[in-house]
């Protein structure tokens, strides 16, 4: 949902950003009964990484403080995977998005765009990228 709203209006919502938050915690506080706590530690240790990585890149360019949101969100997600799940999930959200940068350059397109979908295709795609190497 987060992803649809950015590539329709180029804003994360924060409301619906906290909103989900809670979800996912939910989730993995249900996770956590049985798979054990260290899936929370390795949300949080993605959750932080990921924030970490993406404030670096927002005090450094022109990427929405929203970006920063969305990044702790699915490093909170993709880390419950472990950190490689992470890594994956924030590598490919970039390489999605710098594809979406590259196709506009070459469409003559100028101005920012919404960086949250490539992002979100990046967490998707991260457990399976996860299983194969892993």
């Amino acid at each position: 949902m987060l992803a649809l709203i950015d590539a329709a209006t180029g804003i994360l919502p924060k409301q619906l950003n906290w909103a989900t938050y809670g979800g996912v915690l939910m989730g993995l506080l249900m996770a956590s009964v049985w798979l054990g706590a260290q899936i929370l530690l390795f949300a949080a240790l993605g959750s932080a990484v990921a924030t970490g990585t993406f404030f670096l890149v927002w005090r450094m360019s022109n990427l929405g403080f929203g970006d920063v949101r969305l990044a702790a969100l699915i490093g909170l997600t993709s880390g419950s995977l472990g950190i490689m799940a992470c890594w994956a999930a924030l590598l490919l959200g970039a390489l999605f998005g710098v594809g979406i940068g590259i196709v506009r350059k070459l469409r003559h397109k100028a101005g920012g765009y919404p960086f949250g979908p490539a992002l979100v295709l990046g967490c998707l795609c991260s457990p399976l990228i996860n299983t194969v190497l892993g």
